[in-house]
């Protein structure tokens, strides 16, 4: 009887978790997890995602230096379904690209230092709209730059082009 109890709750499990990874109910491994695999796995990848601000994680996809001083950067974000984000401050400009899932993205302005009253990193104007995939979104280094998933089972996943000047 308990042989045959195991043998119809393990497949079970196993769909369960299948069917939450697939609906974005759970968070992408992060270096720690893959590290605690590896003997599994087998190699490591160059670049996991790793836990950043809220319910984000990020990973370098790709960096260059081009001619005339200019640095360029991907970068791959995850916001688990429902969660949402701040994004660290950027380098310089930026290029926003949604690749799975819906979302709003929040946008404001940082305050400057002779602005500031008791540590306030408030959003001065701030406007919210609509992430769209079929287009880019423009981000300023003095924004701030709160991403929110408005999906109930899907991961947002958006790729981050930076531009940096050395």
């Amino acid at each position: 009887m308990r042989r045959r109890i195991v043998s119809v709750i393990t497949p079970l499990a196993a769909f369960g978790l299948a069917t939450l990874m697939v609906r974005g109910g759970v968070d992408p491994p992060t270096r720690a997890v893959v590290a605690q695999e590896r003997e599994v796995v087998g190699v490591l990848p160059p670049h996991p995602y790793e836990k950043s601000t809220g319910d984000a994680y990020a990973r370098f996809v790709f960096g260059a230096d081009v001619p005339n001083d200019l640095v360029v950067e991907v970068r791959s974000i995850f916001i688990r379904a429902g969660g949402q984000s701040q994004l660290p401050s950027l380098p310089g400009p930026a290029l926003l690209e949604v690749k799975n899932g819906t979302g709003t993205i929040s946008l404001g302005k940082r305050r400057h230092e002779e602005d500031k009253h008791e540590d306030d990193e408030r959003e001065d104007g701030a406007r919210t709209t609509v992430l769209d995939p079929n287009k880019l979104t423009k981000l300023g280094m003095d924004q701030i730059v709160s991403l929110n998933n408005t999906g109930e089972q899907q991961p947002l996943v958006v790729q981050l082009y930076l531009f940096e000047a050395k």
